[in-house]
């Protein structure tokens, strides 16, 4: 279910299994925030900024987007802010763990901002298409990771996966803010 108004919108993910097996599944959520930069404002002058401070680690990914099974530390300008520059993306996607869960794209030259909370999701990708100047930036909770490079594996094994049991029901909920006004989010 997703509820619109002129500020945002709140998603809930009700999802069910009726079947008499454990249903595994991937949860990923794509909102493509694009940033309309008028002659006082750049893409440059634009960042992400987390709501509390945190210490983030980026998933390491292969040229094909799978998994490298890599990890490193993804520093962070006062351990909120990612700064954005197109060459950020070069490389693909930045996907990061053990970050908050809720991060504004913002600019302090700007009125506006666009807040995304995703409080069940503990993964997060950053992207634009690589080696461009696109004047966007897309930010997708995720749940769940894709598959490792050259692994099969059964779903049910994957420990990342949603594994829902036979008769339940698993809620998830994510949110996205819209602000006019001179404020961000600190």
């Amino acid at each position: 279910m997703c509820l619109y108004n002129k500020k945002g919108m709140n998603t809930w993910n009700d999802i069910y299994d009726f079947s008499e097996k454990v249903l595994s599944y991937i949860l990923r959520k794509k909102e493509e925030e694009y940033i309309q930069p008028d002659q006082d404002t750049a893409f440059e002058d634009y960042e992400l900024r987390f709501s509390h401070a945190c210490q983030p680690d980026r998933i390491g990914f292969t040229g094909d987007c799978y998994l490298n099974g890599q990890t490193e530390f993804f520093p962070l300008e006062d351990s909120t802010t990612i700064r954005l520059r197109h060459e950020l993306f070069d490389e693909d996607a930045i996907v990061l763990k053990n970050m908050a869960r809720c991060v504004s794209l913002c600019s302090e030259k700007t009125g506006k901002s666009v807040t995304v909370a995703y409080p069940q999701m503990p993964y997060l990708g950053i992207w634009h298409m690589p080696h461009t100047d696109a004047p966007y930036v897309c930010i997708e909770p995720w749940a769940s990771l894709p598959s490792r490079q050259d692994v099969v594996e059964e779903l049910s094994c994957k420990s990342d996966l949603i594994h829902l049991a036979p008769g339940a029901k698993y809620e998830n909920q994510w949110s996205i803010t819209i602000t006019e006004e001179k404020e961000c989010m600190m």
